[in-house]
C-alpha cells in the first residue's frame, strides 16, 4: 500500500464521527436473533478490564432487573475488522444501551461470570432519547416471535404486525415477507391500506409484496378483491408523489395478466415525468410483447 493511500485512509478515519457504537443496518428482528441474552440498561463505565452495565430489563436470558453485569468490550474490539470498523466500540458511562450478550464462565473459581458482546462491535445499540418505549416494545415483539419455536406461528405473528401503527413493526414484517417470499393472497386486505401509508418506503414495500403474491398465486388461487387491489396499484403507479413508489407499483402491475394492465402500462411509459418510471413500464411491455410472440409461435 502506497504512503499516499495510507495517508488518505488515516485522514478519513480521523474525520469519522466518534460514535460509541455502530449500527450494522440490520432491522431489530434480524439484529437480535442471534443473541442468547438481550438486555436493556445503563453503562456504569469501566471497572478494570470490564465495563459494568446495570440491567433495567432483560428481554431474553437469565439477568434480572437491577443486576450489574461485567461486559468484556475489549474482546469485541480486538476481533473487529479495522477496515470496516475503524473506531472501537465504547459503552459510555451514563448512556442507555441494548446489548446482545453471551455469558462466559469466570476465569477463576469464585469470580462472577462475565459477558461478551454478540455481533462484535455491532452488538450494542444506543437507546433513542425519543420514542424509547416504542423502540423497546418493538424489540420485545420481535424477541417474542423468535422465542415461539414455531415457524408457522412466527409468520402468523408477523402477519399481525401489518396491522400495527408503529412503522418499525410494519416495515420489518413487510421486509421479512418480501425477503422469504412468504406473502399469501389473504394478506392483501392488510396490504392495500398500507398503499396509502404516509411513509414512502412502506407504500413501496406493500406494492412489491402485492406483486410477489400476484406472481406466485394468480394461476393457483383467486386474489381477494382483485379488481380493487389492481385499481389501488394503478393509483399508486400513476399518481403517487414518490418515484420509488410509482416504480414499485408499476412492477407489481406487471405481475397481472397482460390484458388487464397493458393499457395503463402504455400510459405510464408515455406520460410519467420520471425516466425511471417510464423505463420500468417500457421494460414490462417489452416482456409482454415477447410473451405474445412466443405464444403465437407455439400455436402455429
Amino acid at each position: 500500500m502506497s504512503k499516499f493511500v495510507v495517508a488518505v485512509f488515516v485522514l478519513s478515519v480521523a474525520l469519522l464521527p466518534a460514535l460509541a457504537v455502530e449500527d450494522d443496518g440490520r432491522n431489530l428482528f434480524e439484529w437480535s436473533a442471534v443473541a442468547p441474552i438481550i438486555v436493556a440498561g445503563t453503562s456504569l463505565g469501566e471497572d478494570g478490564r470490564y465495563v459494568e452495565f446495570r440491567v433495567v430489563v432483560a428481554l431474553r436470558g437469565d439477568p434480572q432487573s437491577g443486576d450489574v453485569l461485567k461486559i468484556d468490550v475489549k474482546y469485541a474490539n480486538r476481533g473487529r475488522d479495522r477496515m470496516m470498523h475503524p473506531k472501537p466500540m465504547r459503552l459510555d458511562s451514563g448512556v442507555d444501551y441494548v446489548l446482545l450478550l453471551d455469558k462466559m464462565e469466570p476465569r477463576k473459581a469464585g469470580d462472577a461470570p462475565f459477558y461478551r458482546v454478540e455481533r462484535g462491535v455491532t452488538g450494542a445499540r444506543e437507546q433513542p432519547l425519543e420514542g424509547r418505549e416504542a423502540f423497546l416494545s418493538a424489540l420485545a415483539r420481535f424477541v417474542e416471535i423468535q422465542n415461539t419455536g414455531s415457524e408457522e406461528l412466527g409468520w402468523h405473528m408477523f402477519e399481525q404486525l401489518l396491522e400495527e401503527t408503529d412503522p418499525r413493526l410494519v416495515e420489518t414484517a413487510l421486509g421479512q415477507f418480501l425477503k422469504f417470499h412468504r406473502g399469501k393472497p389473504e394478506m392483501t386486505s392488510s396490504l392495500v391500506p398500507l398503499l396509502d401509508h404516509p411513509l414512502d418506503e412502506l407504500r413501496a414495500q406493500s406494492a412489491r409484496l402485492i406483486g410477489q403474491i400476484v406472481d406466485r398465486y394468480w394461476e393457483e388461487e383467486t386474489i381477494p378483491e382483485e379488481e380493487m387491489v389492481r385499481a389501488e396499484l394503478v393509483a399508486r403507479a400513476t399518481r403517487d408523489e414518490s418515484v420509488p413508489v410509482r416504480v414499485a407499483a408499476t412492477e407489481a402491475l406487471g405481475e397481472f395478466p397482460r390484458g388487464l394492465v397493458d393499457e395503463v402500462l402504455d400510459e405510464i411509459a408515455e406520460s410519467d415525468p420520471e425516466q425511471e418510471v417510464r423505463y420500468t413500464a417500457e421494460l414490462i411491455r417489452l416482456e409482454h410483447r415477447q410473451e405474445e410472440i412466443e405464444t403465437a409461435g407455439r400455436q402455429e
